[in-house]
């Protein structure tokens, strides 16, 4: 009797009703972290707000030869790189946590502008200049969805916190001069990041990534600046990211199918 029974057990290991289902890996546990990516790419930075108004840098305005002093605010280049992760909740739905060491910063300037006796402009002179770079730790998370078959596309938005590493203002004028100017800055900032991206299979579990990412600050980032008349500055860069991701599965174990 126990010898049927271990027969019947036997045959029905063997037969269809016992197989493991091809898809039983879509209620397998996801792992917490589905991919790893590392990033590098150039951006463009600066700060919403505005400068001190106009002034007469010259004669009284009555007279021929007026020169006015104009306090300008301008983006410059910045760069930045780091590491990712993602979490796959579904096929078309993950959480991407970002870790990157981003170089901001913009241009303080102050142009000379020079009319005649009838108030036509003759010239206009860069006088002063001041090239700052704020160094910034920032963590973003960032939900997205996902959808595509051969090129997997992402969209997706969320909050950022920036911790302020250094600060250097590199001065144009008479005289040139570098100087360390961490004590201008707030230690922190924070705002909202949103962002697209590609992703294109390579082989097996290895994606090659390009991601543009708009990053707008909500908290001002310079108490000094306010304390001496100077309106609220944000930080605000948009930056191009290209990357390689290494998925814990094989690509298209992990991507939406349409």
């Amino acid at each position: 009797m126990k010898f049927l029974l271990f027969v019947f057990a036997f045959l029905y290991v063997l037969s269809p009703l016992a197989q493991v289902p091809k898809d039983i890996q879509n209620y397998y546990p996801k792992p917490k972290i589905s991919s790893i990516e590392f990033l590098i790419g150039p951006s463009m930075t600066g700060v919403i707000g505005n400068e001190k108004p106009s002034f007469i840098y010259g004669q009284s305005y009555t007279n021929p030869g007026t020169s006015f002093g104009v306090p300008v605010l301008e983006k410059r280049y910045g760069n930045c790189f780091g590491i990712s992760v993602s979490h796959y909740v579904s096929h078309h739905f993950s959480v991407y946590a970002r870790l990157l060491y981003e170089k901001k910063g913009f241009v303080r300037g102050l142009d000379s502008l020079s009319y005649d006796g009838n108030f036509e402009l003759i010239s206009r002179t860069r006088v002063f200049s001041d090239e700052i770079s704020n160094t910034y730790i920032t963590l973003s998370v960032l939900p997205q969805y996902m959808f595509g078959n051969k090129i997997y596309f992402n969209i997706g938005a969320g909050p950022y916190l920036g911790l302020l590493s250094s600060s250097r203002s590199g001065i144009k004028g008479q005289p040139a001069s570098t100087i360390v100017s961490d004590g201008a800055y707030n230690k922190y900032d924070f705002g909202f990041s949103m962002g697209a991206g590609l992703s294109y299979p390579l082989k097996n579990k290895l994606e090659l990534t390009f991601q543009v990412t708009a990053n707008y600050g909500l908290t001002q980032i310079s108490d000094f600046y306010t304390s001496h008349g100077y309106s609220n500055w944000y930080n605000s860069s948009f930056s191009v990211l290209a990357g390689i991701r290494y998925c814990q599965n094989k690509t298209h174990d992990l991507k939406p199918i349409n």
